[in-house]
């Protein structure tokens, strides 16, 4: 009995003890739980943390944008003097190259003295022909005055004749009418023969020029296309002198940074530094003697390679002058089969054509011989004709007659004013070759040389052995007394933004250090084939030569813009020009930033800062930088 009390007794204490244990337990459970789960949670954030975007945001403001565009060119001077000879003409020497400053009277070409003198003995004979043709020019249409006089006298004799002669026997009047309508029939027959035979020979004519004007236009474009590759070769050399001027500028630059480095050092020394850098100067002087030769050949060597589009530009405008010509000359003989088949169409028809020449003397045929049909069969139908209808037709005769004369009188003065244009032209083409005689004399005067006229700058000469040719100019002297100009090309996008007038900076080199100019844009051409267009500037007093190489810089500032952003917040792929703006985004984590993207339209733009059309608010955060690559819809966080 004691012992199972005892036994309860002791149970009795043990349970008190069990249950603290439990919630000793439980409590180190959930402190356990609580504690995992906060670590869990720092382990997401930074995960989250270090997976997600940060961003940099900015909003649109106003800004003032700056344009800014550089360009390379050449000065030269701003009136060059052209001097033409005629063609042929052989240089045995040339006396002042490419470049060369001259004075006037200085001999710039000798020519082959029995070529000049041949050359001469030919423009004299070719004058004294002009003054012929202009002798002649002043008796046109006189010869046709006298011949329709004669023929008004013969008419008047004609009804003499008649006069005389009009007792007739019915047979005689027979014999003529048969003998009258032979006439008539041979008439007939020979006025559609010259009818047919003009419409022939004007579609010969016209078969002909087309295939003439094919054969001027195919080798006019083949002309051109060779042009065309010229053009290319010279373009090729002229990049190819470049990248090598450039390379050799940059290993320049590099030496004399090297020698200024090695000089700083020295310069900077102390006292106690026994640092030698007498050879490595020497070895960096020599390096840069070395890139300065190398920049000098390159430079020069790029100068040499400059190219021009002229040679093109002539074979383009040759071609469209033989399409025009040769075009002319097709709607010509066009025009000339039309009328031909009119004049056979009114033959046909028995229609009036007396104004066309070609077939104006069998009509006139025609017309005689039924005249004098018609009066023969009124004699034989009757003869009791009376002498006074003999004498009206006689007259008719003798009025045609009169009027023929009144036609060549009138057609006289048509023929002295095409004269008088005749003479005028030739005595222009005269005085041309007069002035081509007086400076061939002057050459031959001095010697066989070529004097310049005045004071300047050779931009052009021939060379030893070529001959002078029609059209071209055998000498280009520029005259430094008007001043130089600066001519460069920009492309089209970059000077749409600049306007005459608009200030620039102008650098060059003279006496091997870097010069600067302030200019003014004087013109602005129109783009050409590959969009680019001619920038030229007036330049200040100074020293120049033509040809020198130069860099003009462009700067203007456009109007305030409110709708800017900065550059680096510009995007672009397949669907166009576009931003990332920052969308609000609720989430299990809480509110997070979310990547949209806007469409814009980019209106202007500098180095920095752009004006844009979009559907943007001045609220908006638009991302401008970003650590990691972002797309749409991609979680970011806004950096401090």
């Amino acid at each position: 009995m004691r012992l199972q009390i005892g036994e309860k007794l002791r149970e009795q204490k043990a349970m008190p003890l069990i249950e603290d244990r439990v919630q000793r337990m439980a409590v180190y459970l959930m402190i356990g739980f609580f504690a995992f789960m906060l670590v869990c949670t720092i382990i997401s954030r930074v995960s989250h943390s270090f997976t997600t975007a940060h961003v940099s945001v900015a909003s649109m403001t106003g800004k003032t944008l700056m344009n800014r565009a550089e360009m390379e060119g050449i000065i030269h001077a701003s009136a060059e003097k052209g001097i033409s000879l005629p063609d042929g003409l052989k240089a045995v020497s040339v006396n002042a190259g490419k470049g060369k400053s001259v004075e006037k009277g200085e001999a710039l070409i000798e020519f082959d003295v029995p070529a000049v003198e041949e050359r001469i003995k030919k423009l004299e004979e070719e004058i004294r022909i002009l003054n012929l043709r202009i002798d002649l020019s002043a008796n046109n249409g006189g010869n046709d005055v006298i011949e329709a006089q004669r023929k008004l006298v013969d008419a008047q004799k004609a009804y003499e004749r008649i006069a005389a002669k009009y007792a007739r026997t019915e047979e005689r009047l027979k014999e003529d009418y048969t003998k009258l309508e032979e006439t008539l029939a041979d008439a007939e027959k020979n006025l559609m023969n010259k009818a047919e035979s003009l419409v022939k020979e004007a579609r010969e004519n016209l078969q002909n020029v087309r295939e003439d004007a094919e054969d001027a236009i195919r080798a006019a474009e083949q002309a051109l296309d060779e042009e065309s590759e010229h053009l290319d070769d010279s373009e090729d050399n002229y990049q190819q002198a470049f990248e090598t001027y450039e390379q050799a500028k940059e290993e320049l630059d590099m030496a004399n940074q090297r020698v200024s480095e090695i000089k700083e050092a020295i310069a900077g020394k102390q006292p106690d530094d026994a640092t030698d850098y007498t050879e490595e100067l020497k070895e960096a002087e020599e390096e840069r003697s070395i890139a300065q030769k190398a920049f000098n050949q390159a430079q020069k060597e790029l100068s040499k390679a400059d190219y021009t589009s002229s040679s093109y530009d002539r074979a383009d405008d040759d071609l469209d002058s033989i399409k025009r010509r040769w075009k002319r000359k097709i709607d010509k003989a066009k025009d000339a089969l039309y009328k031909a088949e009119i004049v056979l169409e009114a033959v046909r028809e028995g229609k009036d054509f007396s104004t066309e020449s070609a077939v104006n003397e069998a009509q006139a045929a025609i017309d005689t011989a039924r005249e004098a049909l018609n009066r023969a069969r009124r004699e034989s139908e009757d003869n009791q004709y009376s002498e006074e209808e003999e004498l009206y037709a006689a007259g008719r005769a003798v009025e045609t007659a009169q009027a023929a004369l009144e036609d060549a009188r009138r057609q006289a003065e048509v023929l002295q004013k095409e004269g008088e244009i005749d003479r005028i032209t030739c005595e222009s083409e005269r005085s041309d070759k007069e002035k081509s005689r007086a400076a061939l004399q002057e050459i031959l005067d001095h010697g066989g040389c070529l004097l310049a006229p005045a004071p300047g700058t050779v931009v052009r000469t021939l060379e030893r052995g070529d001959k002078t040719k029609e059209g071209e100019d055998a000498v280009i002297l520029s005259s430094a007394d008007r001043g130089f100009v600066f001519e460069g090309k920009l492309d089209k996008d970059s000077a749409r933004r600049f306007s005459a007038g608009d200030k620039g900076e102008l650098y060059y080199k003279l006496d091997g250090s870097t010069q600067k100019a302030d200019v003014e844009i004087h013109s602005i051409s129109t783009p050409d084939e590959s969009d680019q267009v001619l920038v030229t500037a007036v330049l200040p007093e100074g020293g120049y030569t033509s040809g020198m190489q130069a860099q003009l810089f462009l700067s203007t500032k456009s109007e305030t813009y409110q709708n800017c952003l900065p550059l680096t917040a510009l995007r672009s792929d397949s669907g166009g020009d576009h931003v990332f703006v920052l969308r609000r985004q609720s989430s299990v984590l809480g509110t997070e930033w979310v990547i949209a993207r806007v469409d814009i339209t980019v209106k202007e733009r500098d180095s920095q800062m752009m004006y844009v059309d979009g559907a943007l608010t001045y609220s908006d955060q638009v991302v401008i930088s970003s650590n990691k690559i972002i797309s749409e819809g991609d979680r970011v966080r806004i950096e401090n």
